[in-house]
């Protein structure tokens, strides 16, 4: 295990960012799909 708990925070909101950009990306994509014909 890591001795330094604020690498392993960090790490955690990057997954984290990373999982919001998906959502984010995986978002615009469902609502830009019914707009365009």
């Amino acid at each position: 295990m890591h001795s330094r708990p604020e690498s392993c925070q960090r790490n955690r909101w990057r997954k984290r960012r990373l999982l919001e950009q998906a959502a984010l990306k995986t978002l615009r994509v469902s609502v830009s799909l019914p707009v365009v014909p």
